[in-house]
């Protein structure tokens, strides 16, 4: 499945259940598109929020980036510490507006009026991700043409290396008509691409002056501007489709090798849908081994061009995270120590009942045991 209708969602993933005695695990990558993003332009300003131990006067690795989320030695991280993780989005409004926002990060989102900052740092996020544009931000989040493009220039001058992802995303599809993710899914082009002589002469008044869209016949402009945005956005979403692919590989053969009674039933967009049985421990046992394939064992250097014409691979220092959540459904999926406590007091209440009875009968059979003695 590609992905499932908002409105009417709950109601279809409800109509997705196990076999009788099973539950469903959904595990999804936690902001995989940002991540990625980071990956690509290696923005230290953006891959601090994913590993805020860096540059920590305790931590002992100031040089490099080797030093893994959790592994600083200083132990006493209070509040507002540069090594507490903190959420994206509000870690990049404070960044974006750092002149106007005067309180910590985690309490963004308990201030309206910087929760709408918030919101607009989001959309320029994921716009920019998906190729978008000032004109894009403003349809999207209601505010003026001019406050869009203000916002955007803050955002580039805030995260400069993402501004140069998408300038060298869109100069190598407006030369070559394809463009490579970090793994080598290659996706070719229609319109951009002004290196070939044939869209050369079909899209362009005047191609022996231009810099991939000066020149352009007014027809085609609008398909190649498409191209380049499409080409800003598909070493994301082709990495990350890899990136789930890769790891759920690993968890079929760790479920196939440990004899584990689970198997991958569905990908729902970026998320793997498991089925397992219907006991505590097996629950904890398959979210266990998930997790472990798709953030410790997925090895994502191992998989990317050694010489990819952007220069492009994993930085090791970057972390995965992945939530899990478990359900009898798809569409009463919750937290696994919240839905553990549910089964716990099912058993309970079954258990009750079948004290209960046994009681019962044990009543019944001395009522009729009074009853013999007096006939």
């Amino acid at each position: 499945m590609q992905q499932l209708p908002k409105k009417a969602g709950k109601y279809i993933r409800g109509c997705i259940i196990g076999k009788p005695k099973t539950c469903l695990i959904s595990a999804d990558y936690a902001g995989q598109e940002i991540r990625i993003l980071a990956a690509y332009t290696r923005d230290e300003t953006l891959m601090r929020a994913y590993n805020p131990c860096y540059k920590c006067e305790h931590n002992p690795d100031k040089v490099g980036w080797f030093s893994k989320l959790g592994n600083c030695p200083f132990e006493n991280h209070d509040e507002g510490s540069e090594c507490n993780t903190v959420d994206i989005h509000s870690y990049i409004t404070k960044q974006v507006y750092a002149d106007k926002i005067n309180v910590p990060i985690e309490q963004i989102k308990n201030v309206p009026e910087f929760n709408k900052m918030r919101s607009i740092c989001k959309s320029v996020t994921f716009g920019l991700a998906y190729g978008g544009t000032e004109y894009g931000l403003s349809r999207s989040t209601g505010i003026p043409l001019d406050e869009a493009r203000e916002v955007m220039e803050k955002y580039f001058a805030t995260f400069k290396s993402i501004k140069k992802y998408i300038h060298d995303c869109q100069l190598y599809v407006d030369q070559h008509g394809e463009i490579m993710d970090m793994v080598g899914r290659r996706r070719k082009f229609e319109f951009a691409g002004w290196e070939d002589p044939a869209k050369a002469a079909q899209n362009y008044e005047d191609w022996k002056f231009r810099d991939g869209l000066r020149g352009l016949k007014k027809e085609w402009g609008k398909m190649v501007r498409a191209d380049r945005r499409a080409a800003t956005n598909f070493p994301i979403q082709g990495l990350a489709a890899s990136m789930t692919k890769i790891a759920a590989a690993n968890i079929y053969n760790r479920f196939l090798n440990e004899d584990v009674p689970a198997q991958i039933v569905q990908f729902i967009h970026d998320e793997v849908l498991v089925m397992c049985r219907k006991d505590p421990e097996v629950i904890n046992q398959t979210i266990d081994i998930i997790r472990d394939c798709m953030v410790n064992k997925i090895d994502m250097p191992s998989h990317c061009l050694h010489n990819h014409p952007l220069g492009w691979n994993w930085p090791a220092h970057l972390p995965m995270n992945v939530e899990a959540e478990v359900g009898d459904s798809y569409g009463d999926i919750m937290e696994p120590e919240e839905y553990l406590e549910k089964i716990e007091q099912v058993k309970n209440a079954l258990d009750n009942e079948e004290t209960v009875e046994i009681q019962s009968n044990e009543e019944k059979s001395v009522e009729l045991t009074d009853a013999e003695d007096v006939l």
